[in-house]
C-alpha cells in the first residue's frame, strides 16, 4: 500500500507487508487472480453488510424493490426528478431499483411513510453508488426526512443519516433512527446524493418501530454485569488449623478500563498540581494524553519537534502503574493538522506522514496500550483527498503497526451514540477495517448533552456491537450544570456501557473544571479539585459498587464467592494478624486458590 511502501523506502526492516486493498482493481481477463479477487470481494461484502434482524413489522411498501412500478407514491418507493428502473444487480432477491438522470441533489428515490407521534423508528437500506462525479473518489449520501408543520404548513428537513465519503461499486448499509414529534404530518423519506451526476442502486429497505427500554432496565443491566464482569473465586484450606482464620480479598485493579483524559502539563508538574494528581490517581487506572501527542502540538512548525511534555507524562503515568491510551497519531479533519501540513499534496504529504509516525512512535515505543490512529475519519478525509488514495487510512494502520507492534489500534469518532446520523457510516467503516487492517477496536467518543434517551443510545451502540470488535468509550462527558442530575445521568450511562459485553473500557474526556473542554461536564471543582455529586458517584461505582473487597471466615475450610475481574491481593489472617499474603488475577476462568496453613 502507498504509506507502507513509503516507509519501506525509509527503513525497510521496520515495515510490514501491505494489506490487500479493499477495492479490487478491474482486470482485463478472467485470470485466477481475477476470480480470487471476486471471491474476496464477495466474502467481504457478506461480512460487512449482513442486515440486522428487524425488531418489528416493516412499514415500507415494496421494501425489497422487486416491483417495477416507481411512478407514484401509491407504489411505495417512487422517483422524483429522475429515471427509475429495475436492475438485476441486487443485494437480496432478484432486483433492486436503479436511479439515474437525477436533476438535483435531492432527486432520487423516495417513499411517503405512515408514522405516529411520540414513537421512534429505525430505517435501514442498502445502496450501491455506480459512479462518482468527475475528479472525485467518493460521494456524500444522506437519508433525509421531509415533513410538514400542521399549523403553519412550513416544511422541515432532517438528515436521518449521513455518509460523507462513500465509495462506489459496493453495497453499503445506510439508515438511522427517527423520532417523531407532535404537530407534524406528511412524512417523506428519501435518499439524497449530493452530486446529481451520481447514479445508484437501492435494495432491501425496512422501517421498523424501536421498542423502548423497560422501566426496570437497570435491574436487567445489573444482572448482566454480575454475569459478564464477575467470576468465581474458590479458596480451600488444604492443611492446617482454621480456627480464628479469615481471608481478606482486596481488588487492586479492574480488568475493565476506567480512565480519563489528562493534561500532560498537570501530570508532570507535581509541585503545582498535587490536588489534580491526587484526584486522578484515586479514581482512574487509565489515562489518555489529551493534547500533547497530537501532531498540531508536537510539530507546529516543520521539523521543530516538541514532544518533551507529552512523553514525560507518559513515562510518569506508566511508572505509576497507569495504562495509557495514545491520542492521536493522525487527525484527518481539516484544520486539525499543523498549517504547514494542510498545504501539502501527494508524495510530499505522504513523506511528512511517514516522518510524523516515526517521530511519535519512536518516543512512545512499547509504552502505550492503545493508539487512536486517524481520529474522526468518518468526518474528515484530508489525507485521502490530498494524496489521491481513497484507502490511505488503511495503510496508516499497517504503518503504525510496523512502527510499534505493542499498542492496540483504534478507530475513534464522534456522533455515533450521541446522534444516529453517522452510526451506519462508522459501522461500515469498522467492518471494512476489520477485514483489511490490524485494527483492534472501535472508539466511541460519547459526548452527551441532556436530555439523554437511553433507548437510542443503546440502539446506536448495538449497531456498532454488530461489527464484532472490542469497543471503548473513549471520550465520555455529560454536559449538565446541575451536579445531582449529572450524577444520575452518569450512573445510567455507565451502567449501560458496563453491562454491554463488547465494551471493554470507559474513558472520560477530562474531570476537573479547571482543565476540561466542557466545564459543566466536570466531576471535580475549584483549586482543591473537590469532587462534586457526579465525582462522588463515579468513585462510588468504580471503586466500591463495581469492585470486590470482602472478608470471610475460613472456619469451614472453604470460601466460595464471586468477584469483579481484575488483579487482587489475598491476605490470610490468624486472630487478626496477617500470616500469609499473595496476589492473583481473576479472569474469565475464575480463580482456584489453595492455602497451606
Amino acid at each position: 500500500m502507498y504509506i507502507v511502501r513509503a516507509i519501506t523506502s525509509v527503513n525497510r526492516d521496520r515495515c510490514l507487508s501491505a494489506p490487500v486493498s479493499y477495492k479490487q482493481r478491474p482486470q482485463d481477463t478472467e485470470t485466477d487472480a481475477t476470480v480470487a479477487a471476486k471471491m474476496l470481494r464477495f466474502s467481504l461484502v457478506i461480512a460487512i453488510l449482513l442486515p440486522c434482524a428487524a425488531s418489528g413489522v416493516n412499514l415500507l411498501v415494496n421494501s425489497d424493490l422487486e416491483q417495477g412500478d416507481f411512478s407514484n407514491a401509491n407504489s411505495g418507493w417512487f422517483g422524483r426528478s429522475c429515471s427509475t428502473s429495475l436492475s438485476s444487480d441486487s443485494y437480496t432477491g432478484i432486483s433492486s431499483v436503479r436511479v439515474s438522470n437525477r436533476q438535483a441533489k435531492w432527486a432520487g428515490i423516495a417513499q411517503s411513510i405512515s408514522v405516529e407521534a411520540g414513537k421512534q423508528y429505525f430505517f435501514s437500506g442498502f445502496i450501491q453508488l455506480l459512479n462518482t462525479a468527475a475528479g472525485k473518489m467518493t460521494a456524500e449520501v444522506t437519508v433525509t426526512l421531509n415533513y410538514r408543520n400542521t399549523v403553519t404548513g412550513a416544511k422541515k428537513y432532517v438528515h436521518v443519516s449521513s455518509v460523507r465519503f462513500m465509495q462506489p461499486n459496493m453495497w453499503q448499509r445506510i439508515g438511522g433512527d427517527i423520532t417523531i414529534l407532535s404537530g407534524y404530518d406528511k412524512y417523506i423519506l428519501y435518499i439524497q446524493v449530493y452530486s446529481p451526476v451520481v447514479d445508484y442502486l437501492l435494495d432491501t429497505t425496512s422501517l421498523t418501530e424501536l421498542p423502548s427500554l423497560p422501566g426496570n432496565w437497570d435491574v436487567a443491566a445489573d444482572a448482566t454485569i454480575d454475569a459478564i464482569r464477575k467470576t468465581d473465586i474458590n479458596i480451600v484450606a488444604t492443611s492446617g488449623r482454621v480456627d480464628g482464620v479469615t481471608v481478606e480479598i482486596q481488588q487492586r485493579t479492574s480488568e475493565f478500563g476506567f480512565g480519563t483524559a489528562v493534561s500532560a502539563d498537570r501530570i508532570v508538574q507535581s509541585s503545582n498540581y498535587t490536588a489534580y494528581q491526587n484526584f486522578f490517581y484515586d479514581n482512574f487506572e487509565w489515562a489518555t494524553i489529551e493534547n500533547k501527542l497530537k501532531w498540531s502540538q508536537t510539530e507546529r512548525n516543520k521539523d521543530v519537534l516538541t514532544y518533551d511534555v507529552g512523553v514525560t507524562a507518559v513515562n510518569e503515568l506508566v511508572e505509576r502503574g497507569i495504562k495509557v491510551r495514545g491520542h492521536t497519531v493522525f487527525w484527518g479533519v481539516p484544520t486539525k493538522d499543523p498549517a504547514w501540513v494542510q498545504s501539502l499534496q501527494g508524495d510530499a504529504l505522504v513523506q511528512a506522514m511517514v516522518a510524523r509516525g516515526m517521530n511519535v512512535t519512536s518516543r512512545t515505543l512499547g509504552k502505550l496500550e492503545h493508539w487512536d490512529v486517524n481520529n474522526e475519519n468518518v468526518h474528515g478525509n484530508f489525507y485521502e483527498e490530498a494524496t489521491g488514495h481513497v484507502n490511505i487510512t488503511m495503510d496508516i494502520f499497517s504503518a503504525v503497526r510496523s512502527m510499534d507492534p505493542k499498542p492496540k489500534l483504534f478507530l475513534n469518532d464522534f456522533a455515533i451514540v450521541s446522534s444516529g446520523q453517522f452510526t451506519q457510516a462508522y459501522r461500515t467503516q469498522a467492518m471494512m477495517f476489520r477485514s483489511e487492517t490490524p485494527v483492534y477496536g472501535v472508539g466511541i467518543q460519547s459526548h452527551l448533552k441532556p436530555p439523554l434517551d437511553l433507548t437510542l443510545i443503546k440502539h446506536r451502540l448495538d449497531q456498532i456491537v454488530e461489527v464484532g470488535l472490542p469497543i471503548w468509550i473513549t471520550e465520555l462527558d455529560i454536559d449538565e450544570p446541575d451536579q445531582n442530575k449529572k450524577a444520575g445521568l452518569l450512573e445510567d450511562v455507565l451502567r449501560l456501557y458496563f453491562s454491554t459485553p463488547a465494551v471493554h473500557g470507559v474513558t472520560l474526556w477530562g474531570f476537573w473544571d479547571g482543565k476540561i473542554w466542557k466545564t459543566d461536564a466536570a466531576l471535580a471543582n475549584g483549586e482543591s479539585v473537590t469532587p462534586n455529586a457526579a465525582g462522588l458517584r463515579w468513585h462510588q461505582l468504580v471503586k466500591q459498587d463495581w469492585r470486590t473487597h470482602e472478608t470471610h471466615s475460613l472456619a469451614d475450610r472453604t470460601v466460595r464467592t464471586r468477584g469483579f475481574k481484575g488483579n487482587y491481593s489475598l491476605r490470610v489472617k490468624k486472630d487478626g494478624t496477617t500470616v500469609q499474603e499473595q496476589q492473583f488475577t481473576l479472569g474469565s476462568c475464575g480463580a482456584e486458590i489453595s492455602l497451606n496453613l
